[in-house]
C-alpha cells in the first residue's frame, strides 16, 4: 500500500476494520506534507487545534471518502459501501 493510501486509511480507522469508525488524524504542531497534498485537491479538511498537543487535525472529506469507496479493494474498505455522504453520516455520529 502506498503511504498516502496508509494515511487516508489510518485517518478512518481502516487499517483496523473494514467499516470506518472515525475521522481523523492528529498531526501534533507541524504540517504533514501529503495531508496538505489531500487539503489542496479537497480530499481532506484542517483545523489547527489546542487538542492532539496544540497541534493539527486532519478529517477526510467526503470527496476523499468517495475516492476510497471507488477503490475499495486498494483500501480494505467494505465494498457494501457506495454513497459516501451516507457513510460519512455514519461516522460523524
Amino acid at each position: 500500500m502506498f503511504k498516502h493510501q496508509e494515511m487516508l486509511t489510518h485517518a478512518l480507522g481502516l487499517n483496523y476494520k473494514k467499516i470506518p469508525f472515525r475521522n481523523y488524524y492528529c498531526a501534533g504542531k507541524n504540517p504533514i506534507k501529503i495531508w496538505e497534498f489531500f487539503v489542496k485537491k479537497g480530499y481532506a479538511t484542517r483545523r489547527d487545534t489546542s487538542e492532539c498537543s496544540g497541534g493539527i487535525y486532519y478529517h477526510v472529506s467526503v470527496k476523499g471518502l468517495d475516492h476510497i469507496i471507488r477503490h475499495a479493494s486498494v483500501y480494505g474498505l467494505d465494498k457494501r459501501f457506495k454513497d459516501a455522504e451516507k457513510l460519512m453520516e455514519r461516522i460523524e455520529r
